[in-house]
C-alpha cells in the first residue's frame, strides 16, 4: 500500500486477490468482489478489537446483510494486493449503509464501487437491535458526512 495515499473520509484496508479468484478470462470473478468486501469489513472491525466468533463474540457482530450493490468500473486482471476504501454513508439506530470502492494500490484506478446495508440483530429473537454505544462511536468515526451537532 502506498504510504502516502490518504482518503478524505473512512479507511483504506488492504485486500488480497488470489490466483484462484480469477475466472477463465483472467479477470476477477464477479462474486469475489463481495468476498473482498466482506474480508475488508471484517479485517477493519477486528483491528478495532471486535470479535466475530466464539463464546465472547461481540453483540454488534450479529448482523444481517440486507443489500449489496456493486458497480463494476473496470476489470481486475491480476492477483495481488488491492485497497478497499470503506466509509459509512448513513447510520441508523439498528442499521448502517457502508460505502466502498475497490482501488489499485496507488489509488489511481477504481475497479468497483457501491454500498452495503447491514442490520444489527438480536441473535435470540432475530429482530433488529440497537447498536451499542461503542459500536455507534466507532461507526460514526467513518461517516462520510459527520452528523450535525
Amino acid at each position: 500500500m502506498s504510504e502516502h495515499l490518504t482518503v478524505p473520509h473512512g479507511v483504506l484496508v488492504p485486500v488480497q486477490v488470489f490466483w484462484g479468484d480469477l475466472d477463465p478470462l483472467g479477470t476477477l470473478y464477479h462474486p469475489r468482489f463481495v468476498d473482498l468486501l466482506d474480508r475488508a469489513v471484517t479485517a477493519h472491525w477486528m483491528s478495532r478489537g471486535y470479535r466475530f466468533a466464539g463464546a465472547d463474540r461481540d453483540e454488534d457482530g450479529f448482523q444481517l446483510i440486507r443489500e449489496v450493490s456493486i458497480i463494476f468500473d473496470r476489470p481486475v486482471t491480476a492477483f495481488g494486493t488491492l485497497l478497499m476504501h470503506l466509509w459509512i454513508e448513513k447510520l441508523g439506530g439498528t442499521s448502517m449503509v457502508l460505502g466502498f470502492r475497490l482501488l489499485s494500490q496507488s489509488g489511481d484506478e477504481q475497479y468497483a464501487h457501491g454500498h452495503r446495508v447491514a442490520i444489527k440483530i438480536d441473535p435470540a429473537t432475530n429482530r433488529p437491535a440497537r447498536w451499542t454505544d461503542r459500536a455507534r462511536a466507532d461507526i460514526s468515526a467513518l461517516l462520510r458526512e459527520p452528523a450535525a451537532a
